[in-house]
């Protein structure tokens, strides 16, 4: 009933979103590609973290939250080329029906998915590279993911993410 806090990060991204060239790819790759790929690593450290502490029930609902975050990967991943399929490629080239990912996506990914959700956001320490092969990703994607680094954040961006103590968010 609202007590707990939750962040709502995503949400204030959806004007982004929304001001893509094509919102729906922006979304495949924003929250599918970025967030809930994230997600396959940050499920199992907590998972660990929990079996650690001995709490065996919460681990469970972890790994259950984990599998389903292989097929919403999955499932965006599979939209997102067939979007381009059916729309010619958008230049990048057409796919043979195959279910992994491949440079060609790398490519697909990287021309829809807008700032501030980037290849580095997608993947927490330490990465779980089975949970992508897993949901279709290719090992040029993986290869991707693993070695992206943050880009240059935009003027206009950091002007408008000004904190309280009027520092400037990193």
């Amino acid at each position: 009933e609202g007590r707990l806090p939750l962040s709502s990060y995503f949400w204030k991204q959806l004007p982004q979103i929304r001001a893509a060239p094509s919102p729906e790819r922006a979304f495949l790759c924003a929250m599918g590609l970025t967030l809930e790929a994230a997600n396959l690593d940050h499920t199992l450290r907590y998972r660990r973290a929990f079996l650690e502490a001995g709490d065996r029930e919460t681990a469970d609902v972890l790994q259950r939250v984990h599998d389903e975050e292989v097929g919403h990967v999955r499932h965006a991943n599979k939209w997102l080329k067939a979007l381009d399929d059916l729309e010619g490629g958008g230049g990048i080239g057409q796919r043979t029906g195959e279910e992994t990912m491949t440079a060609q996506d790398v490519a697909l990914y990287e021309k829809y998915v807008v700032f501030p959700f980037e290849a580095h956001k997608a993947r927490a320490k330490p990465m779980d590279i089975e949970s992508r092969r897993r949901a279709g990703l290719s090992e040029d994607f993986i290869r991707h993911v693993q070695s992206a680094r943050r880009k240059p954040t935009p003027e206009s961006y950091r002007r408008e993410s000004v904190n309280r103590s009027g520092d400037t968010a990193s």
